[in-house]
């Protein structure tokens, strides 16, 4: 809400004649990764309050910010093929360039009802699948947390790695080892974890560790010393008292779901981290919260006629992609 305000300010430099488009750029508007949707509901804010734009002039200088996010966004898009490409991920790459483009008619086979979804990706360096993920990781895990007692939200950190896959395996065995030591096991009864990969400032991954528990109360330097016993060169930790359950479980799968393409397309490393993480794993329950997932097996059912049994056919070329398909979910119904 607020690149709003600030994204008008920008605009309105290039309307007073202030400053030059390009400056506008460089002082700002990259940096916020304004996104189409908040120029355009400028522009809607501007025609709503009777403020009028007086010459082509000044229409031409909000289309030029407008085209100029759809570029980036379209060139982020290309980057992220290429690099999926470069480590032999061509079939995902397809997935990637067509997620939210391609529709699917799901064709009822009794009645003949018809109904529209958009293909999607669900890979991790697609924005609007990784949206879509953190709010079904929130509504699967929220009614277990609150199920296993008084919750704390902690961070366990290692130094900062070359090798990814090698971090990521180093840390999760780390984790076990911690849960497994005999002091940990009368205080930690079980929780949700998540391992997160940015690039250091080093050029390195910085691997590190969040999870929700419940149980004991645990003194942060006594994990510090634990941890450090562990992983041999860390012992930088954080252990807090968890206020509000959402948000920390939004906390806590944000940055598995999401990645900063543009700072890994930047190092070179988006290529690495998709295939050292393709099908790994990088949100786990633990302990008591095995098993407490909560799951929505709805079935789509037909409006018409209420039956689930669908013929799933490409819109724009009729090709049938399964005929006679049964029981397909709700969750599938907006996302095939």
């Amino acid at each position: 809400m607020n690149i709003v305000p600030s994204l008008q300010v920008k605009v309105n430099r290039i309307v007073d004649g202030s400053t030059s488009f390009n400056d506008v750029v460089d002082v700002g508007i990259l940096r916020q990764k304004a996104e189409v949707a908040y120029v355009l509901r400028f522009m809607n804010a501007l025609e709503f309050n009777g403020v009028l734009l007086k010459t082509d002039g000044e229409f031409d200088a909000l289309i030029a910010v407008v085209v100029w996010q759809a570029y980036l966004s379209s060139l982020s898009r290309y980057r992220i093929v290429c690099a999926l490409r470069s480590v032999g991920m061509d079939a995902q790459a397809d997935n990637f360039a067509r997620c939210g483009l391609n529709v699917y008619n799901l064709k009822c086979c009794h009645c003949g009802y018809v109904h529209e979804v958009e293909f999607h990706c669900k890979l991790r360096v697609c924005r609007s699948c990784g949206v879509t993920r953190q709010y079904e990781m929130v509504d699967a895990w929220r009614d277990g947390l609150l199920s296993i007692g008084e919750l704390r939200f902690v961070t366990l950190t290692l130094k900062n790695v070359v090798d990814l896959d090698a971090g990521v395996k180093k840390i999760r065995s780390c984790f076990t080892k911690l849960r497994h030591r005999k002091y940990y096991v009368s205080r930690i009864y079980g929780g949700l974890y998540a391992i997160e990969c940015p690039v250091g400032k080093d050029g390195l991954w910085n691997v590190h560790l969040h999870f929700v528990y419940g149980g004991r109360y645990i003194p942060q330097p006594k994990l510090a010393d634990d941890w450090e016993k562990i992983t041999g060169d860390s012992r930088v930790v954080d252990i807090r008292k968890v206020k509000c359950v959402d948000r920390s479980v939004r906390y806590l799968v944000k940055y598995a779901c999401k990645v900063d393409v543009g700072a890994m397309v930047a190092d070179g490393k988006l290529g690495e981290y998709m295939s050292a993480l393709y099908n790994v794993r990088l949100v786990q329950a633990f302990g008591t919260l095995l098993g407490r997932r909560t799951v929505d097996d709805t079935l789509f059912l037909c409006p018409e006629c209420g039956e689930c049994v669908w013929r799933v056919v490409e819109a724009a070329t009729g090709y049938v992609v399964f005929d006679g398909l049964e029981y397909i979910r709700s969750r599938a119904s907006p996302m095939f």
